[in-house]
């Protein structure tokens, strides 16, 4: 990435705090020069993206936000599993265990979460990954599949498959502390089952009584690129 901005101004923001970042930006762009603030992942979850807008809105300058590839969709694509499997799974669940920096909300408990059985991708959690499977294996039996993506997307990314049962012994042994995914549910050892937009089944929907394809709503479940 940065063998593409010869010439540019390079700021480390590792050590600096949202304030000081923003400044950055804001004296940037009192300058009228083009700022753009590389992040890892997808800003929608997980981020400091609201919290900067508004600090760049207070300050006039305007912004505007590119999606980048979210860790769970990465992790996903490494080992080539869909998180949503016709009559296995078709949610997902985003979110993350109890830490002191931030309060998890009482109604998003992860046993609350692990009741429905959906396929659960967890982020900053993998230094509580025994405490997280201890905490699941009642509703998902401690057969069920899990994959942990280190660093997904990147080329030194391992991936380590295991169970419920398995997985933290794993994980510990590689001393996994931080960047990591825990993706849990039956939908990670399924060969995919048989969805009706790729069988062609008649359903309720769409001509001749098939279901449209390419439909957030209808045709794929959300999350499935046709």
């Amino acid at each position: 990435m940065l063998s593409h901005v010869a010439g540019a101004e390079l700021v480390d923001t590792q050590h600096l705090d949202l304030d000081q970042i923003t400044q950055h930006l804001v004296t940037a762009h009192q300058r009228g020069q083009d700022v753009v603030r590389l992040a890892s992942g997808d800003l929608s979850v997980y981020s400091a993206l609201t919290e900067q807008t508004r600090r760049l809105d207070a300050a006039g300058v305007p912004w505007d936000v590119t999606p980048g590839v979210p860790a769970y969709a990465a992790a996903a694509a490494a080992v080539g599993r869909e998180l949503t499997v016709p009559h296995v799974a078709q949610s997902v669940v985003l979110t993350r265990v109890q830490a002191r920096s931030t309060a998890m909300p009482a109604t998003e408990s992860l046993a609350h979460f692990a009741a429905s059985k959906a396929t659960l991708a967890l982020h900053l959690a993998i230094t509580r990954i025994r405490e997280v499977m201890t905490d699941v294996e009642g509703d998902y039996g401690p057969d069920c599949p899990v994959v942990v993506v280190y660093r997904a997307s990147q080329p030194e990314e391992p991936i380590l498959r295991g169970t419920v049962a398995t997985i933290a012994d794993a994980v510990e042994a590689a001393g996994l502390r931080q960047a990591a995914v825990i993706l849990i549910g039956e939908a990670l050892g399924t060969d995919g089952g048989g969805s009706r937009t790729c069988t062609g089944r008649r359903g309720p929907g769409g001509s001749n009584g098939q279901e449209p394809l390419g439909d957030g709503a209808g045709g794929r479940p959300s999350g499935e690129s046709a």
